[in-house]
């Protein structure tokens, strides 16, 4: 995705059309998962946000299934810690 960085537009493309001017290429920003963790989480998103079942969108990627559990574990470990 990229970014507006004065309005905050979220654009697929660059040329993709937003309510702030000027609108050129050189004012975007890309807004890309740096580590795989936050490669699965945002894949881990589209599927809760679409209800997509685990054992189908996981189903030919158990390495990205197995981080999404780790970080879950960690993340329920650290809310029990609290």
């Amino acid at each position: 995705m990229l970014e507006c960085p004065t309005c905050g537009s979220l654009l697929r493309f660059e040329g993709d059309p937003h309510f702030c001017e000027p609108h050129r290429g050189d004012h975007l920003r890309f807004n890309l998962p740096q580590t795989e963790e936050e490669r699965v989480m945002v894949s881990e998103g589209v599927r809760k946000i679409h209800n997509i079942p685990e054992s189908y969108w996981y189903r030919n990627r158990p390495g990205d299934l197995a981080i999404v559990k780790r970080l879950r574990a960690e993340q329920q470990s650290q809310m029990e810690g609290e």
